[in-house]
Parts: structure tokens; C-alpha cells; sequence
């Protein structure tokens, strides 16, 4: 085994600043247009089931 030691100052780098997770348009559009279309079936659920069904005279 071979060791070394070194004496001295050692220059330090700045901390990195963490990195924040990046959302591409496309992904956000898409997340959008899902929770619309949720939204919309969950509104149209309640409508037809408030309203809808007993169209006998």
C-alpha cells in the first residue's frame, strides 16, 4: 500500500445550488387538458344523475 499525505490549503469550490426539477411546456399543457377533462366528466356525472334518467310523460 503507498499513502500520502498533503499539507496545506486545498481550494474550495461553492456549494452548487440544488437543482429544481424542470416541467416542459408539453407536460403542463397535458396535466391542464387531464384535469379539464376530469373536471368535465365529474360535472356531467352529476348533472345526468341530479337530472337525467326519467324521460317517461
Amino acid at each position: 500500500m503507498i499513502g500520502s499525505v498533503a499539507v496545506g490549503e486545498v481550494p474550495r469550490e461553492a456549494p452548487a445550488p440544488p437543482a429544481t426539477p424542470a416541467v416542459s411546456e408539453g407536460a403542463k399543457t397535458l396535466g391542464v387538458a387531464t384535469f379539464v377533462a376530469l373536471l368535465s366528466t365529474l360535472g356531467l356525472a352529476y348533472f345526468f344523475l341530479r337530472f337525467g334518467g326519467d324521460y317517461e310523460q
